[in-house]
């Protein structure tokens, strides 16, 4: 049976999810905001289809079916019959459950319900909806042809059949299932959410320039840095995500401080690497402390999803390694440092600052 899938949102990840699934065997729909947009990506994605064709990765046959399996608009009645739906549209509660009430009227009464959400839970998308079992969270990672890990995240009414069917769905696109319960969801944000405060704390504490400390991470951890990501991401969402996810946090007053931050940003339509001067400055600060720091954060929080049985040490390496497209998992870095130098260091983080996000992992201390 040929499945039939559609996006909803043909932003930064809906289209890049589009334009993976466009490499399979899949009916295919994308919904825009509005006509001159799906005008436009309709454009884009017969150019597509077309470079499929005479680079012989699709034949005459494949490339006649697709032109008519894949269907670009701005009107939900192209979703009619879906197997599958993911909502991919702006992080805004409001607009998300909108969207699913006009869903409403046109969803087959076996579709699956996914949202790309990465902040806000299947409960709070789809209250008092009769389709509560077949809702889920599937939360892809960008760029999909190099992130493989997808979180699914399902609540308390989930059928385990629509959990087995998206496992399927997912092993045929060569993606690897991360599956959590609410309570967990949103792992591997929440994880780099410890580094995120930390950095920008960090930054605060010790005068030094965003793209300075960034510069520092990208010679020596990740090839990213830290303010980087969420200026791509974009300060509106990392605002709305971070915001979402410390709502039951204990430890509020550490993440404070970027919270406040990013809320300055937003209000003045700004950014981290914005803000950042040209001006030559003589800085002073303790490279190695600072690297340490972030980088024991980094195995200490992920020790701790492991503690707390959310993932196991081989899901978190691998999809930690995925996430911060690192060549080795916190895990495998862990046991090359020694766990009693980690936890020691730790312990000493945390006497000079009685911060929580030092407290050490059990599973550190044995």
């Amino acid at each position: 049976m040929n499945m039939k899938i559609s996006i909803i949102g043909a932003g930064k990840l809906g289209a890049d999810i589009f334009n993976y699934l466009l490499n399979y065997n899949y009916t295919l729909s994308l919904i825009c905001k509005n006509e001159e947009i799906a005008a436009i990506v309709k454009n884009k994605t017969e150019k597509k289809i077309n470079r499929l064709r005479k680079s012989g990765l699709i034949n005459q046959i494949e490339y006649e079916k697709k032109l008519i399996d894949i269907i670009v608009g701005a009107d939900l009645k192209y979703v009619e019959n879906s197997n599958i739906i993911i909502e991919a549209i702006s992080e805004d509660l409001t607009r998300k459950n909108e969207l699913f009430n006009e869903l409403e009227k046109v969803l087959n009464d076996d579709c699956i319900i996914c949202s790309n959400s990465s902040s806000f839970l299947p409960a709070e998308l789809s209250q008092n909806k009769e389709w509560q079992n077949r809702f889920i969270g599937l939360h892809f990672f960008y760029p999909l042809k190099l992130k493989s890990i997808v979180e699914i995240v399902k609540n308390k009414k989930t059928d385990p059949d629509i959990i087995s069917r998206i496992k399927d769905f997912l092993e045929n696109i060569n993606k690897k299932p991360l599956e959590l319960d609410e309570k967990n969801a949103f792992i591997l944000n929440k994880i780099y959410l410890d580094i995120q405060a930390l950095a920008y704390n960090l930054c605060t504490e010790n005068n030094l320039e965003f793209k300075i400390f960034d510069d520092i991470i990208k010679e020596t951890l990740f090839p990213i840095g830290v303010f980087e990501f969420i200026d791509s991401v974009g300060p509106n969402i990392m605002l709305t995500s971070i915001t979402n996810y410390i709502t039951f946090y204990e430890n509020k007053e550490f993440y404070r401080p970027l919270v406040n931050k990013l809320e300055e940003l937003v209000s003045n339509n700004s950014t981290f690497y914005s803000q950042t001067t040209t001006d030559i400055k003589i800085y002073d600060y303790n490279k190695s402390l600072i690297i340490n720091k972030i980088l024991y954060t980094l195995i200490n929080s992920s020790y701790k999803a492991a503690d707390n049985k959310i993932v196991s040490f081989e899901q978190i390496d691998y999809s930690m390694k995925e996430y911060l497209d690192i060549e080795k998992g916190p895990i495998e870095l862990s046991k090359e440092i020694g766990l009693l130098k980690i936890h020691n260091s730790l312990l000493d983080f945390y006497n000079e600052s009685n911060n929580e996000i030092f407290s050490s992992s059990k599973l550190l201390k044995t």
